[in-house]
Formats: C-alpha cells, sequence, structure tokens
C-alpha cells in the first residue's frame, strides 16, 4: 500500500506537468498567430507610407516646373510658407 501512494505523487505531478505544458503550448500558438496577423497589418502600413511619400516626392518635384501647386503644398504643411521680403528686416552686426 505504501509504494502505492510513493507513485501518487510522482504521477500527480508529471499530470499537472503535462497541463501545463498542454497551456503554455496553446498559449504560443495563439500568440504566434496574433504576431503573424501583426506583421501582415505593419507591412501594409510600410507600403501606404512608401507610396506617400513618392507621391509627396512628385509633388515636390511637380512645384519647381508648376507653382501652382504651391498653395496646395503649403496648406498641407509639405512645404513651408516662404516669409515675405518685408516682414524681414536685417538688423547690423553689433561690434
Amino acid at each position: 500500500m505504501k509504494s502505492n501512494l510513493l507513485l501518487l505523487g510522482p504521477a500527480c505531478l508529471l499530470a499537472l506537468l503535462a497541463l501545463s505544458v498542454t497551456g503554455l503550448s496553446f498559449q504560443y500558438v495563439q500568440l504566434t498567430r496574433k504576431l503573424n496577423r501583426s506583421q501582415a497589418t505593419l507591412a501594409q502600413i510600410e507600403l501606404r507610407q512608401n507610396r506617400l511619400k513618392a507621391l509627396v516626392n512628385e509633388c515636390l518635384e511637380f512645384s519647381q516646373t508648376n507653382a501652382s501647386i504651391l498653395p496646395i503644398l503649403q496648406s498641407i504643411g509639405i512645404k513651408p510658407t516662404q516669409p515675405s521680403p518685408s516682414s524681414t528686416t536685417s538688423q547690423p552686426a553689433a561690434h
């Protein structure tokens, strides 16, 4: 009878360990799937960013030959507004 009790402890410990490994394996699979979905979303975002940067660069190149697009670029903050010459006063350097 005593040998049965000695085997019961390790058997319960082994069962608990098996359940723990099963739970951790399930969690690993779920997190890996979530990571794959996140990576796909990130790839889509990066693709959109690259396309937008290319479009902005094209607009800036176009503004070199056609100044009519400058107000639009300035309104959305791509190209800074140029200060008017009357607002800038040159001050003599102090000696």
